[in-house]
């Protein structure tokens, strides 16, 4: 007589089916309630503590104005593309929104890292 294999199956579907939604589960990237987004930064106003840029991210796109606090370090990275975590759930239009954190990341628009 044979080896029933069915349950076997079955527990190794059930098990690859529960890695499968323990990995995928989404974590917060900046916090609980900020805007995880991706762009170019285009201009910095140091005066006026804000900082313009060119949104990548989908349901965000377009260039945006946001104040940040770190000016300073923001107007070196001028043409750079940035993650960057917004004080918000959302985007909408043209609000000003505050940017808590940017992740700068060293690559040129060419996607070659520097």
């Amino acid at each position: 007589m044979g080896i029933n294999k069915k349950p076997y199956v079955m527990s190794f579907i059930l098990i690859l089916i529960g890695a499968f939604l323990v990995l995928n589960v989404p974590s917060a990237k900046a916090g609980d309630d900020d805007l995880d987004l991706t762009g170019i930064i285009k201009s910095v106003d140091e005066k006026q503590g804000t900082v313009t840029i060119k949104v990548l991210s989908s349901g965000c796109e377009g260039i945006k104005k946001f104040n940040y606090h770190d000016t300073l370090k923001a107007s070196e990275n001028i043409g750079k593309k940035v993650r960057f975590a917004l004080d918000s759930e959302i985007c909408n239009g043209n609000e000003i929104y505050r940017i808590k954190r940017i992740y700068y990341r060293w690559y040129d628009l060419s996607g070659e890292r520097k």
